[in-house]
């Protein structure tokens, strides 16, 4: 392959030849334009070969232009228009990326060329397309990095002219030429409009024959340094360190839609309660559009009401992601560190269960309600004296029940003991 300054003065004696009026004038048709412009191009300046060059193949029911391919496979395919057939283009477009689904393809002509182009390279297995009528030249993937998305969502980059071809010869050279198409240079181009990366997983050689390999004898200062680097990589992927958690967290746009759609839905879900009274040691509370009750009830609570007050069964949040994705480092952040305190601290407790250490088991459920009571016994001690009335309310189904059935009487002339009772039964329930 000639260097590239000799290739662009080679364009530039092209241009020349091509700059007289008879030149132009002589070009009536297709063929015309493929002859005296497209060929020259691939062939003179872009550096192909009429050995890698095949034309008027058979692909569906119809025959392409031009399939460019190199060492056997298929590469590129080009869509030719005549000359006259103008594509009607931005004023400018030297190596400028366009929608491919917005107004600038709204023509006929380029339009036709286009999806005629998305048609051959689908039965010839490129990734690569292009339309020209010679002067104006279209570029564009017929395949996305992004799976399932719709061609007509990607990029086309666009050189409006033999003048705009010049002006960026570099990037002409750099998506059609035969060495760099060779090379997948143009994925580069098009993925950086994408947003998008796709590993290659192109291997020319090892760097080490195989027949070489034999294991390396490492000296006391590589077995001091291996665990000076494990000690330093095992803090930073430690979700017991709040800190770490803070700064060394990677977000996403999708991990941070995540976070501000959590946050909406814990907000919500603590505004639904609200405490009206708590004197002394009954559990007088209201609780409006609670998330866990089925339907409205009144409860008789150390001589006071307690109105419950539900219509609806809570919320479910699914969190996909792959193996090692940090589904559980994103909980764990969200609800160590991001929660606001107004939101969080005393309004609710966060449990986690991990359900494959309970699955698969006839007993699942009564299993991981020993789980939550042996995680809910673990906590009273951060709620200072208001430790009773915390596992009150946690068990108030169950405190209800004793006052008005086998303990009720205990609960109406003892108290006291009617709490230490009600200690005791929590207790055997966990066990």
């Amino acid at each position: 392959m000639e260097p590239i300054d000799t290739l662009y003065e080679k364009f530039r004696q092209l241009t020349d030849e091509m700059k007289t009026e008879d030149y132009w004038s002589s070009i009536k048709t297709e063929t015309d334009t493929r002859l005296k412009i497209i060929d020259r191009f691939f062939i003179e300046i872009l550096g192909w070969t009429h050995r890698d060059i095949q034309t008027e193949e058979h692909a569906g029911e119809n025959f392409l232009d031009y399939k460019f391919s190199i060492n056997g496979t298929s590469r590129m395919v080009v869509e030719a228009k005549r000359l006259a057939r103008d594509f009607e283009l931005a004023s400018s477009g030297n190596g400028q990326f366009y929608k491919l689904s917005g107004p600038l393809f709204k023509n006929k002509d380029i339009r036709e060329g286009i999806n005629q182009a998305i048609h051959y390279a689908a039965h010839k297995g490129t990734e690569l397309a292009c339309v020209t009528n010679g002067k104006q030249w279209v570029i564009f993937l017929t395949r996305l990095p992004a799976e399932g998305k719709d061609i007509n969502e990607g990029f086309v980059c666009v050189f409006n002219g033999i003048e705009d071809i010049g002006k960026n010869f570099k990037y002409f050279f750099h998506l059609l030429s035969h060495e760099q198409v060779g090379k997948h240079s143009f994925r580069n181009e098009f993925y950086k409009q994408e947003k998008s990366i796709r590993k290659t997983t192109n291997c020319i050689h090892t760097f080490n024959p195989i027949k070489n390999k034999e294991l390396i004898w490492q000296d006391q200062v590589h077995k001091d340094i291996d665990k000076l680097l494990q000690a330093f990589f095992q803090d930073i992927v430690d979700e017991t360190d709040d800190t770490m958690l803070a700064e060394c967290f990677v977000t996403s746009n999708e991990s941070e839609n995540a976070e501000q759609e959590l946050l909406r839905l814990s907000d919500e879900l603590v505004n639904n309660i609200k405490n009206i009274d708590s004197v002394g040691d009954g559990l007088i509370e209201k609780v409006e559009d609670f998330p866990v009750a089925p339907k409205s009830e009144q409860f008789n609570v150390d001589g006071r009401m307690v109105t419950v007050k539900g219509k609806k069964n809570g919320e479910i949040v699914l969190l996909a992601g792959v193996k090692g994705a940090g589904k559980s480092t994103f909980i764990k952040r969200f609800f160590r560190i991001l929660l606001p305190k107004h939101i969080g601290n005393d309004k609710f407790e966060c449990f986690t269960i991990d359900l494959l250490n309970f699955y698969p088991s006839v007993d699942m459920a009564d299993r991981i309600n020993v789980s939550l009571i042996d995680q809910l016994d673990e906590r009273p001690t951060q709620k200072g004296s208001g430790a009773y009335d915390y596992i009150q309310g946690c068990f108030f189904g169950e405190y209800r029940r004793l006052c008005e059935t086998t303990m009720k009487t205990l609960y109406e002339t003892d108290k006291e003991t009617f709490k230490i009772e009600f200690g005791k039964k929590i207790v055997y329930t966990a066990v």
